[in-house]
């Protein structure tokens, strides 16, 4: 009974997130790089970020870290997000709230989010993931949860081969 309750709120939790922001206008462009670079590819992705709830939300417009994640149909999720937080000696060490360059959205406004990532992997195809974790107990009061927008098809795929 625990484990259905736990799940029923996992959803209506997940459902909120989405009800939250939306992504849009999508940008994901692909550069080769030199032989002999580290990342054989250079992805440049940018979206905006709409504010699609009746409240105003405080959201990270500066990314921090990305994780790449391998799906069971052979495509790839970026979920790009914050990093967690670090410790010294067992003490939490906690940034500038500038460090996020928070933007206040009111409903029907939107930012621009913008990440560059280097890959050994050709991209074709991902599912973009803004996903914002408070490792902060709402010290800053950003927005966090995730949006996921599927299917983001690889803008210039003659920059890549």
């Amino acid at each position: 009974m625990k484990t259905i309750l736990f799940c029923i709120l996992i959803l209506f939790v997940e459902s909120t997130w989405a009800n939250d922001l939306e992504v849009i206008s999508v940008s994901f462009l692909c550069k080769k790089q030199e032989e002999g670079a580290f990342h054989k590819y250079l992805y440049h992705s940018g979206f905006y970020l709409k504010n699609v709830s009746n409240r105003e939300l405080s959201v990270v417009s500066k990314i921090g870290g990305k994780k790449l994640v391998k799906r069971a149909n052979e495509n790839y999720e970026l979920v790009l997000g914050i990093n967690p937080v670090k410790n010294i000696n067992g003490t939490p060490l906690i940034p500038s709230a500038v460090k996020f360059e928070l933007v206040n959205l009111k409903p029907g406004e939107a930012t621009s989010i913008v990440y560059k990532f280097g890959s050994r992997k050709f991209l074709p195809k991902i599912s973009l993931t803004y996903g914002i974790s408070d490792f902060y107990n709402g010290r800053f009061g950003f927005w966090s949860g995730q949006v996921t927008l599927p299917n983001v098809i690889l803008n210039k795929r003659g920059d890549c081969k």
